[in-house]
């Protein structure tokens, strides 16, 4: 059994819109418990019985590993109570975290805690995440300086989440010997607030796990945006199952003994109200983590009938008629079924909202130097940002995972900003430049991490010239050639056979490299246009969305308004019946809301001929309709297989080999592809009309022979 020991606090932006396909991260789960309060007397039988059982869960569950945010204990005047604690959680089979809280200092707690190892501030890593912790701001000081030094330790390549027993505010029907749990009494002063936000805005601290108030609540701070993230009591059978979805973390409070699994949709949140806010066009997704056999999940609103929901795997999906539901409050009912037989039931209040705008900020660059890997002197990086709705709310700058820099909306209203860099400021060496924009709903985007060095004071080398020796050669003595007479002969003349002609095989190629790309030598044979649906009734369209066909980018979007993109290279130049060696596509991202987690976007061939003016949701031309709207028919407007493609800032490359052999040998069935997101994400590439830069238009390179 493994132990760390540090404050809890995780982050949970979560997704608006999910799709099956996922990476393997999105089937990690924590669990978070607090407040355990366990002694070593019969008084508190049940807190071990609790405890015991949580962990016999545990064990049998998916979780990668657990967390106590704090009260392990009820006293601690008594070296006992923790050692029951520790001698309870040995059992766990997997990493077990935990920190103090204001019970755990009471009496000899810093001696207790001593002979078990215990480090005040502790920092543990796991994938993209530090969690790092501090002392509860109750019956403790806390040594800032100790605790910023952790802080730095991220580097802006790691993404931190700071573990804190005090929760440092609460909803304001929370009510604390009838005040508000909020007042800053709780984390002791005003200091220790502005001191901790000022932290959270510097090191861009995502969330905070806490407990102390045996409440479970999920808060998003109005200013910073970070996620406070409490846990309840175990005495009330509740922990929180966190589980990393879309780039943060998801949680869903739930009964210790049932097996785990997450509303992933509605995600949004009323902070005063509790309540789920979906839109009018979002899905209710369910995502299972348990270990036993789900054959059935349904829902319900209201009072209203069951009604069952389509599985993909482990999710579970089901499209809902939301325009019947607005107005006042609902509640939302899944249970999930094994052979007919209840295995759990979820409740979630919701709200239906035909307004909240569903768009993250989108982000590109058109400096070049921020591409640089050596910087000196002075640079300038400047950044692109757009949203839907204009609501962009802050503009950051970090270097190493420390903010240099920020811009409110009046600053940036015009859609872009420029830092200028003195990098003679800097260390030399490797540094991680990162920008972030912030809606005012608090969603956030992130450009990549751009690792560059900086190099102001590293001297260059100045090459040494060696001469090289001339060489004389020797002298070489030429010996003339003895001739020796030969005879002749005469032969008889004799007859000339017919000669025997031996047939040239045919040439073949072998090998051969052919790239399409729109306009490069003089090829012009690449249709692209794009296809979306606006969520909205009646529809709305965006800028360029009613000519597709004839903008420099084509879009690419999980959340509303969806958009698929259709992109064919006429293939005529190679010859039918060839061989496909290799054939690979080259697609350039112009802008993204790549935010931590990269968007996934899928491709296949599609089945239908498409009309570049007149494709839209509903039909692939003016004569043929899709047989799904959204060309979801597989088999009929699309044809396996999909392949996934990880999107990354810059020149995409896919692999789409057997495409081509199919389109080669059926050359009647090159209709293109189709691309489309997997999840909640939107992202640009470059079409075949972009202008500015003949690299950047989408390249299919393909590698064939004709030979057998």
């Amino acid at each position: 059994m493994k132990y760390i020991y540090f404050v809890a606090i995780l982050y949970i932006f979560a997704a608006t819109f999910f799709y099956p396909i996922r990476v393997a991260a999105t089937n990690e789960v924590f669990f978070q418990i607090s407040d355990t309060h366990v002694a070593d007397d019969a008084k508190h039988s049940s807190q071990k019985t609790y405890l015991e059982n949580w962990i016999a869960e545990t064990n049998n569950s998916q979780s990668q590993f657990s967390i106590n945010t704090g009260d392990l204990v009820d006293y601690t005047y008594k070296a006992s109570d923790l050692g029951t604690y520790m001698n309870i959680v040995k059992n766990l089979t997997k990493t077990h975290l935990y920190i103090s809280g204001n019970h755990d200092y009471q009496g000899t707690a810093k001696y207790n805690y001593k002979s078990f190892g215990y480090n005040e501030y502790p920092v543990f890593s796991y994938g993209d995440f530090i969690f790092l912790g501090s002392p509860p701001t109750i019956g403790s000081v806390i040594d800032w300086a100790k605790l910023e030094q952790n802080l730095k330790l991220g580097k802006g390549e790691k993404r931190l989440v700071l573990l804190q027993h005090i929760p440092l505010f609460a909803p304001s029907w929370l009510k604390c010997s009838g005040l508000p749990c909020n007042a800053p009494k709780w984390v002791q002063s005003s200091i220790n607030t502005s001191k901790f936000n000022n932290l959270i805005k510097k090191y861009d601290v995502e969330a905070i796990l806490s407990g102390h108030l045996h409440t479970a609540y999920q808060m998003k701070d109005k200013k910073l945006f970070f996620d406070q993230i409490n846990a309840s009591s175990l005495l009330a059978n509740r922990q929180n199952v966190l589980a990393e979805n879309n780039g943060g973390l998801w949680v869903q409070d739930g009964k210790f003994y049932e097996e785990p699994m997450v509303i992933v949709s509605p995600t949004r949140y009323d902070t005063e109200s509790g309540l789920g806010t979906i839109l009018v066009n979002e899905p209710i997704i369910l995502k299972y983590f348990g270990k036993t056999n789900v054959t059935q999940v349904l829902y319900r609103i209201n009072s209203g009938s069951y009604f069952n929901m389509t599985k993909n795997a482990n999710v579970w999906i089901a499209n809902v008629d939301w325009t019947k539901y607005i107005g006042s409050p609902r509640n939302l009912y899944v249970k999930i079924l094994s052979n007919g037989v209840l295995i759990r039931e979820i409740s979630q209040p919701i709200k239906i909202s035909t307004s909240f705008p569903n768009a993250r900020p989108t982000i590109s660059f058109s400096n070049p130097d921020f591409y640089k890997i050596i910087f000196s002197g002075q640079t300038n990086l400047s950044m692109s940002f757009d949203d839907d709705a204009g609501d962009i709310n802050l503009v950051e700058f970090f270097i190493d995972g420390m903010q240099r820099s920020s811009w409110s909306y009046n600053k940036a209203k015009n859609r872009s900003i420029s830092y200028a860099w003195d990098t003679k400021a800097e260390t030399e060496g490797k540094h991680i430049l990162r920008f972030k924009v912030t809606d005012k709903f608090g969603r956030k985007t992130y450009s990549d991490k751009f690792s560059v060095n900086v190099q102001n004071n590293t001297p260059i080398p100045t090459p040494i010239i060696t001469q090289v020796p001339t060489i004389t050669p020797t002298p070489t003595t030429t010996q003339m050639p003895t001739i020796t007479p030969t005879s002749i002969v005469t032969q008889a003349p004799t007859s000339t056979p017919n000669p025997t002609i031996i047939p040239t095989p045919s040439s073949c190629i072998s090998n051969e490299t052919k790239e399409f790309q729109q306009g490069l030598n003089n090829y012009n044979e690449s249709v692209d246009s794009y296809f979306y649906i606006s969520g909205y009734s009646p529809s709305k369209a965006k800028l360029g969305d009613l000519t597709p066909w004839d903008q420099q980018y084509f879009k690419i979007s999980g959340y509303y308004p969806k958009y698929k993109t259709l992109l064919k290279f006429g293939l005529s130049s190679i010859p039918n019946g060839s061989k496909i060696i290799s054939a690979v596509l080259n697609l350039t991202v112009s802008s993204w809301d790549g935010q931590t987690e990269k968007p996934i976007h899928l491709f296949a061939r599609i089945n239908k001929a498409f009309d570049q003016k007149k494709v839209n949701w509903n039909m692939a031309s003016s004569t043929e309709s899709w047989s799904i709207p959204g060309a979801l028919g597989e088999g009929s407007d699309y044809l396996s297989p999909v392949k996934p493609m990880v999107v990354r800032w810059g020149v995409n490359t896919i692999d789409i080999t057997d495409f081509a052999q199919y389109w080669i040998s059926n050359p009647d069935r090159n209709f293109g592809l189709m691309i489309w997101e997997s999840n909640s994400h939107m992202a640009t590439y470059y079409s075949s009309r972009y202008s500015s830069n003949q690299a950047k238009k989408p390249k299919l390179t393909v590698v064939y022979s004709t030979c057998n």
